[in-house]
């Protein structure tokens, strides 16, 4: 990661999926749960591929994004969404030692797709940080908080890619991300009203 990239890991994952196992079943016409073990690995599968796509997350996870620096701008863009909250903002202080920003210290917005940004309060300037690789540590949750919430498009996006999945396991591409049925693409893409997160130019 340079001086104008970010790091971005899972710290809690969902727990639960935008479709059920028995959503799952019913729209591969399967009635017995001899292929459950299968269709749950599909269900996170179908999942991720919606979620790498679109930079989303379907439901409620919490992020850890990691910065060398804070950004010469006074505003921070969240590179998940829709976000819901931002925990913490932890640093590594210009002294080596580290520092929390808190809560109340932070400016929060979301736009209407659920893009968030944060900033700190009065316009404040960031504080300075050492030279060292992740000085800067950002803990946020993104997602919908309910299955029902995530675009239409996406649930069926995700039981098509399910379905055909399921149907091609003999063929040896289970869970490949790289084939997909025809129109779940652009099933996507027609839901993903945010634009791109973009780099940001960080302090010297």
């Amino acid at each position: 990661m340079d001086r104008y990239r970010y790091g971005l890991r899972k710290t809690v994952y969902a727990c639960e999926d935008v479709v059920t196992l028995d959503q799952a079943r019913r729209n591969c016409s399967v009635d017995e749960d001899d292929h459950d073990e299968t269709l749950a690995d599909l269900i996170h599968q179908a999942r991720d591929y919606v979620e790498e796509r679109t930079n989303c997350s379907l439901t409620t996870t919490t992020w850890e994004m990691a910065i060398d620096a804070f950004p010469r701008a006074k505003w921070l863009s969240l590179p998940r969404w829709p976000l819901q909250s931002v925990e913490s903002i932890a640093y590594t202080a210009a002294d080596g030692s580290e520092a929390t920003i808190a809560a109340d210290q932070l400016a929060v917005r979301i736009d209407e797709h659920g893009r968030g940004r944060v900033a700190l309060k009065k316009w404040a300037e960031w504080p300075a940080t050492e030279s060292t690789p992740d000085a800067v540590r950002i803990t946020f949750k993104a997602g919908w908080t309910e299955p029902l919430a995530v675009p239409r498009q996406w649930t069926r996006a995700i039981l098509m890619l399910i379905s055909w999945w399921f149907e091609q396991r003999e063929a040896a591409v289970l869970g490949s991300a790289t084939t997909v049925p025809l129109g779940v693409d652009a099933l996507i893409d027609s839901a993903s009203t945010a634009d791109d997160f973009e780099d940001f130019d960080l302090c010297e």
